[in-house]
Order: structure tokens, then C-alpha cells, then sequence
């Protein structure tokens, strides 16, 4: 999941990655431009499908590094809220890693 500093909704990593994927198989013989949100338009066949690779590779890459820090965060760090919440949900203190599961460190 990445959560925004400005406060916008969140948005799940993972799942972009998999829809760029997907927007690759589908139109990669057919783009001769990507627009994108606070960039300038990438003109060309074989570099709006590099830009959309690397875009994915870097939605995957947050995707599996927050995982990685979520499993190295001790109990002890984690807010009650976020504890209350798992173990509502039967989950204990250690949590399970999953798509619905919000984080929250100090705090």
C-alpha cells in the first residue's frame, strides 16, 4: 500500500504494477505516447513501454520492500490501535501480512 504525505487515498502497489502489466501486454505494439501525471509525455514506441517497465518495477519494488519492513517491525513499535485492530480481527500481536492491513508506526 502507499500512503501519501499530502493525504490522498491510498493506493495499493501491487495492484498498479499488476495493471501497468497488463497495459503493456495489451497496447505495447500499438503506444506512440505515455502521458503521466507529473511528467512530461514520453514519445516513441520502445521508450513509453521502457518507461512503463521501469514504472512497474518501481511499484513492485515499494510493494515488496514494505512488506519486507512490515515483517521487521516488533510488536512493541506498533500503535494499539493497529494491535486493537488485529486482534479484533483474531490476528494476535505479530499481525499477518495481507492486503487489508494498515500499519501504523509510532503512533
Amino acid at each position: 500500500m502507499v500512503l501519501t504525505i499530502r493525504g490522498a487515498q491510498v493506493r495499493d502497489a501491487h495492484a498498479w504494477a499488476h495493471y501497468l502489466t497488463e497495459t503493456i501486454a495489451l497496447f505495447a505494439d500499438q503506444i506512440d505516447v505515455v502521458f503521466a501525471s507529473h511528467h512530461r509525455p514520453t514519445w516513441g514506441r520502445e521508450r513509453a513501454v521502457e518507461y512503463l517497465a521501469m514504472q512497474r518495477a518501481m511499484y513492485l519494488y515499494l510493494h515488496d520492500q514494505t512488506l519486507r519492513l512490515i515483517t521487521r517491525v516488533p510488536p512493541a513499535r506498533r500503535s494499539p490501535s493497529a494491535l486493537a485492530h488485529d486482534q479484533a480481527r483474531g490476528l494476535g500481536e505479530g499481525g499477518v501480512v495481507g492486503e487489508d492491513l494498515v500499519l501504523r508506526l509510532g503512533g
